[in-house]
């Protein structure tokens, strides 16, 4: 079949395909009802903004049916109401379902881009039947209305008695008292208005709120392009390979230039491919269109659909591992999403990545590196036909990297799997059969992989020790750390670990996966509270004055808060800013952007456009920008080219230079030499 280039729009994914719910969608349901029940309890307890909080509990249920087919529609209704229920009883399940009415009004109301009459419209029949809906229920349990009306007249009227007290008062509480009388003889006046006013708000606040969070995240498969594919799950059988792509261009939404222009690659079954080329290239869009996502000019030929997570499909490995995680236990994610019917040899599939025995490990105590293998692990357990790892060796130590992409290298002979790898690493590339190296979005390359050159070592010289007469900006003295102390469960990450950081000093911390150093990471940056021991910087701990160790996470996108590079700078340095940027402000953020080596025309771009690598560099000047004593790196050079490593490696060593204490904790110790004058190893949660 061929699939035709398509010109891809804001419009949200219309869903076509039938049949059972897949896993996606299941989750979504899921996620989406507990999102909108927890709500609903946060409006009832907070004692101001309820009723706001109330309404946005909408929102989750809007997304819904602005994104999926009616059948997920209708599970996450059931899941709300039937969850409102047990939390609340009959009167919960009411008020849930007027939620879920306001929802699935307010997400077809955007899925069919009708602007604010249509709200309007639709807030006011909504609101005409809410206010029915109240009356009816309170003619049906009128004993309830009847108690609840004599509890509120009885609290009125010792107010008012207090008030006659007050000499000259007593014609107005006459007066008042009439009312009081006229609102119990007619209650469904004003509680049926006042539910039509309550709901028409509802409505507004809902679809308001719904179209800042489509702007923000820009929902629709544009957004995502593997939305798309994975919608259309058992739409066809799959038939991911040979694949041929003839003038392939990618263009992300609110972008200027194109991801890709005009690609041509082929690809046959029972290939190892590596893809190559600088931060921003175009590497990771070449994988989504090679997942399934459709391009926005240039057509895919294949026997069938891309089947992204269908078994003998496509499997798609991205670097945020966290992201992938579905299973409360190892054994759990492998066969998570697979048919009953399906044989999963767990316990070969966990130690062919190197987990082996740890089926009834639970998820969440994993490292990034052992997280990364059981993403493999679950992606093999579908046997699929191309596996598409896009950096998935970034966040896995120097001795497992090997063993795990010897494993994906065996994948052609042993399954018949080709699979598409895209590094940074020489050594993993030039180990290929075909290295494609991506430039600016055209495919620059195409060879075998012996003629790929390895990238050169680098020479700089080793930084020199700090004097022991410079102050200490960091103290670490016997830190302990166990997790679930005190359960069956308990773990220690580390233990009795002690450790000074001096100003203008390079500390580099190595060790295997699992052996504690993200724990580490976390105590130094004060986000963790140690069992036992201290972490201290200026005499204090760091956890009572967070902001002043800074800590660079594996993942910079979850540190990137705010739409654009400019407000995110600004938000991280400490200043709120509404509205159009001043001259003040973007010379501030041209300077901030200039000292980690990123252009000013990243000034606007959404943080969602950026590239790995200049993610990174955005969360680094962030950090900066507040001018720690401290800065702890995990993982620098994760996803980084040669050329934004040197970059990043010069703006470090200024840092250091201006005062600065740095730890780098690190799978990668190439070019650290120059910054760091010590170089320790975390063994077993031990640091020697």
């Amino acid at each position: 079949m061929t699939v035709t280039a398509q010109t891809m729009t804001h419009e949200p994914a219309t869903p076509r395909r039938r049949g059972p719910m897949t896993p996606v969608e299941i989750a979504s349901a899921g996620v989406m009802s507990a999102l909108a029940v927890a709500a609903k309890v946060l409006g009832v307890v907070m004692p101001a903004g309820g009723p706001i909080v109330a309404a946005l509990a909408t929102v989750p249920l809007a997304v819904v049916a602005y994104q999926h087919r009616f059948r997920v529609v209708l599970a996450t209704a059931a899941a709300t109401l039937a969850m409102s229920s047990v939390m609340g009883g009959a009167t919960a399940w009411i008020t849930g379902l007027a939620s879920v009415g306001v929802g699935v009004a307010v997400g077809w109301l955007h899925r069919r881009r009708l602007g604010w009459p249509a709200a309007w419209l639709a807030g006011l029949v909504l609101a005409a039947l809410n206010a029915v809906q109240t009356i009816v229920t309170l003619l049906v349990l009128s004993e309830s209305r009847i108690l609840s009306l004599k509890a509120a007249r009885t609290s009125a009227e010792g107010m008012l008695r207090m008030l006659e007290r007050i000499p000259g008062l007593a014609p107005t509480v006459a007066v008042w008292r009439d009312v009081l009388d006229w609102l119990v003889q007619h209650w469904w006046v004003w509680l049926g208005s006042g539910a039509a006013v309550t709901q028409l708000i509802g409505v507004l606040i809902a679809y308001a709120a719904l179209g800042a969070v489509i702007r923000r995240l820009h929902l629709g498969p544009v957004a995502d392009p593997l939305l798309a594919a994975l919608e259309s799950r058992g739409a066809s059988s799959p038939g991911p390979l040979p694949v041929s792509m003839r003038g392939i261009t990618f263009r992300y939404p609110g972008s200027t230039v194109d991801a890709l222009q005009g690609v041509d690659l082929d690809l046959a079954p029972g290939e190892f491919v590596a893809v190559v080329g600088p931060n921003g290239s175009g590497k990771s869009t070449l994988a989504t269109i090679l997942a399934g996502a459709a391009p926005t000019a240039g057509t895919v030929s294949r026997p069938g659909v891309a089947g992204l997570g269908e078994a003998g499909g496509t499997a798609y490995l991205a670097q945020r591992t966290e992201l992938q995680m579905l299973g409360d236990t190892v054994e759990e994610d492998v066969r998570w999403g697979t048919d009953a019917a399906d044989e999963v040899d767990v316990a070969a599939l966990l130690e062919a990545v190197g987990l082996a025995g740890l089926e009834r490990t639970p998820t969440k105590e994993l490292s990034g590196g052992q997280l990364q293998r059981l993403a493999l692990a679950g992606a093999l357990a579908r046997r699929p036909a191309l596996l598409v790892s896009d950096e998935s060796t970034a966040m896995i130590d120097p001795a497992g990297r090997a063993g795990f992409v010897e494993v994906m290298r065996g994948l052609p002979a042993r399954l018949g799997t080709t699979v598409v790898h895209i590094t940074h690493d020489a050594a993993e590339a030039a180990g290929a059969e075909r290295v494609v190296r991506i430039v600016d979005g055209r495919v620059a390359t195409d060879a075998a992989g012996a003629e790929v050159a390895a990238r050169p070592p680098v020479t700089a010289a080793t930084r020199a020790q700090v004097l022991p007469s410079n102050p200490i900006a960091l103290h670490v003295e016997g830190v302990t750390h166990t997790y679930a102390l005190g359960t069956p469960w308990q773990t220690t990450a580390l233990r009795d670990v002690d450790l000074d950081v001096r100003v203008g000093e390079g500390v580099l911390i190595t060790g295997h996966n699992g052996s504690g150093k993200s724990t580490l990471a976390r105590i130094l940056a004060g986000l963790l509270v140690p069992t036992y021991g201290v972490c201290e910087t200026g005499g204090k701990p760091v956890a009572a004055q967070v902001g002043s160790v800074a800590l660079a996470m594996q993942f910079s996108r979850l540190q990137l808060r705010r739409p654009t590079v400019a407000l995110d700078i600004l938000d991280a340095a400490g200043v709120r800013w509404r509205g159009p940027l001043g001259p003040e402000q973007v010379d501030y953020v041209v300077s901030v952007l200039a000292s980690v080596g990123l252009p000013p025309e990243l000034l606007h771009r959404g943080i969602d456009d950026l590239s790995g690598g200049q993610m990174r560099r955005v969360a680094l000047a962030g950090l900066l920008a507040r001018q720690p004593r401290v800065l702890v790196l995990d993982e620098p050079f994760a996803g980084l080219d040669a050329d934004s490593r040197a970059g990043l490696t010069e703006v470090l060593r200024g840092a250091l230079d201006n005062g600065l204490a740095l730890v780098v904790i690190s799978h990668d110790t190439e070019g650290l030499a120059s910054l760091c004058g010590r170089h320790l190893t975390l063994d077993q949660g031990r640091l020697r």
